[in-house]
């Protein structure tokens, strides 16, 4: 075991004088924290001179690990990166040059699986959190074997985050096209093959009805998320938030829509979801709970409010905004704003169909990235501290082979 000082040169970064014009657009990359977005870092948008290096900024070359230690308050989370040319960088940023006989993969690899050590230093925020990273740093202890034995780790995590990355883009690409779903499909402009009965707007009230249901004081306190939808209170958030009594609290049965009546990020008029529990769960009076004309029309109308234009284009007519940023709505009044549907219920059925399949393809390559990430987790554990040495045939520890599976969820049990 050796501390990260023995294993490195560390240096420090700088930012050449904005007034000078001389040190600014040359050829030489210029990193700062805004630019530290991957674990391999090819440069920067901006670029200075030879003269703005040889007038005090720094230099390092391809292979050094650029750590952000400034700008943000705690070291979780802050992007670390192994360079892939020659660049400079800003004063936030630490730059770690490896010594003879140290990869820099594993090396960016092993103090990335650290973190929790650099975080027990961390005791305030701001410029502090600089000096206090770049102590802990000094100090961080490293498992540091033979070099060919490093080369064969940092490559068993480069294929894991390779799998990890595609599994990213999949879901980008998935989710783009549920929100193009979203403005064509359920909006009326991109019709189903098979179906050309009219579409019509109509107020909200034509599909759903408020059933009035009080606690029974048997159910789960609920919230509502943007992106989660209807959850537990105490296990989303960590404590419960309901008034002593909850006997006036509204009941939501599966299937029930549900409209927040509060401002929330991208929806500054209240979000609208569809209650996904199995069973009939409690939420806030302040709450509107209405029961759909069908499962597949809630479903629909889930899918459609997840679009943030969507839902303020509902919600604006009927909605009055207060100076504070508050918004004032009666369930009747919500009842009445209006929305373009179809008229066919074999429509309706088809396109909630649709919506589910795309629901359920995302989901399930969701769950395969929080799976691959976990299990990267724990095997970073096992290989950067030398519990499981890595031989030269390391196809068991690629993704998804079955012994990387069992044993890296052993590691997080």
């Amino acid at each position: 075991m050796f501390e990260l000082c023995d294993l490195v040169d560390m240096y420090s970064g700088g930012t050449p004088s904005r007034s000078n014009a001389t040190l600014w657009g040359g050829m030489i990359p210029w990193v700062s924290g805004k630019d530290m977005k991957s674990f391999r870092l090819s440069g920067s948008i901006e670029r200075i001179t030879e003269l703005a290096v040889n007038s005090g900024s720094r230099c390092v070359g391809s292979g050094s690990i650029l750590i952000l230690v400034r700008g943000m308050a705690l070291f979780k989370g802050v992007p670390i990166g192994i360079l892939t040319c020659k660049a400079s960088f800003n004063q936030d940023v630490k730059a770690l040059v490896p010594h003879a006989g140290i990869d820099p993969t594993f090396l960016g690899y092993a103090i990335a699986a650290r973190e929790n050590f650099l975080q027990s230093f961390v005791t305030s925020a701001g410029h502090g959190t600089g000096r206090l990273i770049t102590e802990a740093l000094q100090t961080l202890p490293i498992w540091v074997p033979l070099i060919p034995e490093q080369q064969r780790i940092a490559s068993v995590l480069d294929e894991w985050d390779d799998a990890i990355s595609g599994c990213e883009k999949l879901i980008v690409a998935l989710e783009r096209r549920l929100e193009w779903m979203r403005s064509n499909v359920l909006g009326g402009m991109t019709r189903l093959s098979g179906y050309s009965a009219p579409w019509k707007t109509i107020a909200i009230a034509e599909i759903l009805t408020e059933h009035g249901d009080s606690s029974t004081g048997k159910e789960e306190v609920y919230s509502v998320s943007v992106h989660l939808g209807l959850v537990n209170q105490i296990k989303h958030l960590g404590r419960s938030f309901a008034a002593a009594s909850t006997k006036h609290y509204n009941r939501v049965r599966p299937g029930d829509i549900v409209y927040t009546k509060s401002p929330t990020g991208e929806f500054p008029l209240g979000i609208i979801k569809q209650s996904k529990v199995d069973d009939a769960v409690i939420v806030s009076p302040l709450y509107g709970v209405f029961k759909p004309a069908s499962r597949a029309m809630g479903t629909i109308l889930d899918e459609l409010m997840a679009s943030p234009s969507a839902a303020k284009r509902l919600l604006a007519p009927v909605v009055q905004k207060g100076a504070k940023n508050t918004i004032a709505v009666t369930n009747r009044d919500f009842l009445q704003a209006k929305l373009f549907l179809p008229t066919d219920e074999k429509e309706i059925e088809a396109l909630c169909d649709l919506v589910e399949a795309a629901q359920t393809e995302l989901k399930v390559h969701r769950d395969e990235l929080n799976l691959l990430r976990r299990e990267k987790r724990g095997l970073m554990q096992k290989l950067l501290t030398g519990d499981w040495r890595v031989p030269e045939g390391v196809d068991h520890l690629m993704p998804n082979s079955e012994v990387t599976k069992k044993f890296a969820k052993e590691a997080l049990a």
